[in-house]
């Protein structure tokens, strides 16, 4: 049986059903996804990038540890601009389709 929403590794806010194919490796779209949804305003704290320690954990779950494994504290910089710019594409995209 699939694992409901909220039910994965003990994870608090990470919903297994965030991911594209939940039963397979994490894909680039996936990544996305989790990338974006490390700020949480609903959660507290909500940002999750205050350490690599929730993307990691996610990253493991999801079938990357590839990725997590190779992340250290000096990313967290850049994961938080790619993360802003990735939601500027979405906010734009959202105001164009209105």
């Amino acid at each position: 049986m699939r694992p409901t929403a909220r039910e994965h590794a003990g994870l608090t806010g990470y919903m297994r059903d965030w991911l594209e194919r939940p039963d397979e490796p994490a894909s680039d779209l996936d990544l996305v996804v989790l990338l974006l949804n490390t700020l949480d305003l609903l959660e507290d704290p909500p940002d999750r990038l205050a350490d690599l320690s929730w993307l990691c954990e996610v990253l493991a779950a999801v079938g990357r540890d590839d990725i997590g494994g190779a992340l250290t504290a000096g990313d967290l910089a850049g994961l938080r601009q790619l993360r802003e710019s990735l939601r500027a594409v979405c906010r734009c995209r959202a105001t164009v389709a209105r």
